[in-house]
């Protein structure tokens, strides 16, 4: 199952991890992949006041949702971009 998220971004956010729910019950743990808000291409990034860092990691997850943190040293205001949840066995 293919689940993608695409809000943009999670807002001025000042904890270092953000949580996911996903809509649907994956059948296994998912992989996810991070790209530019709407497509399939490009990076996704983090952003702390104005300097911004390509790249998300998930941190942990299970077959309901996950953790999320941006790849800047642990701050940021906002995570922009699409993820890609992968649980195809």
């Amino acid at each position: 199952m293919d689940y993608y998220y695409d809000y943009g971004s999670t807002g001025l956010n000042t904890f270092y991890y953000t949580n996911f729910s996903f809509p649907v019950t994956m059948r296994a743990t998912p992989t996810m992949t991070a790209s530019d808000w709407g497509s399939n291409t490009g990076n996704a990034y983090t952003q702390y006041s104005s300097t911004q860092v390509n790249g998300w990691i998930m941190q942990a997850a299970i077959p309901t949702g996950c953790i999320m943190r941006g790849n800047h040293a642990n701050i940021y205001n906002r995570m922009v971009g699409r993820g890609k949840f992968d649980a195809e066995l």
